[in-house]
């Protein structure tokens, strides 16, 4: 997503005390779009990986059962599928929605970012309880 809610990053600075955060986008046109808001603006690693390409490319760097991973493509299913925990946000595709362990209340743009990590925080390193509606603004 290139959308970031209120909040987002402020649960991803949070996340990042626990786990390490990095960024995948497939969307070539819009990459120095992604790429201004990921990295410069907050400061995460963003990479390049074709949508088919993903899961591969995950494993070649980590072992997907640990990975956390948050998608909302019509293709995120074939990662969510084989990793440790998968999000989806509520607006995701139906085949994200399917395959995630956890759907947000909060749309994408619309604080389901903050709204992950801080499930995250809560459920898997007992950290922060911060409940996030989908009407929040």
């Amino acid at each position: 997503m290139k959308e970031f809610g209120p909040d987002d990053n402020d649960a991803l600075q949070l996340l990042c005390e626990f786990v390490e955060v990095r960024f995948v986008s497939a969307d070539r046109n819009g990459f120095n779009i992604t790429k201004r808001r990921v990295v410069d603006d907050m400061g995460f690693k963003l990479d390049f990986v074709r949508s088919r390409e993903r899961k591969e490319w995950i494993s070649d760097i980590y072992d997907l059962e640990k990975v956390l991973y948050m998608g909302d493509g019509i293709f995120d299913d074939a990662v969510m599928k084989h990793v440790g925990y998968s999000i989806a946000p509520c607006n995701a595709s139906l085949s994200a929605k399917e395959a995630a362990n956890y759907i947000t209340d909060c749309s994408g743009g619309d604080r389901a970012v903050a709204e992950a990590c801080m499930h995250i925080l809560k459920v898997h390193y007992n950290a922060y309880d911060v409940k996030y509606k989908a009407d929040s603004a």
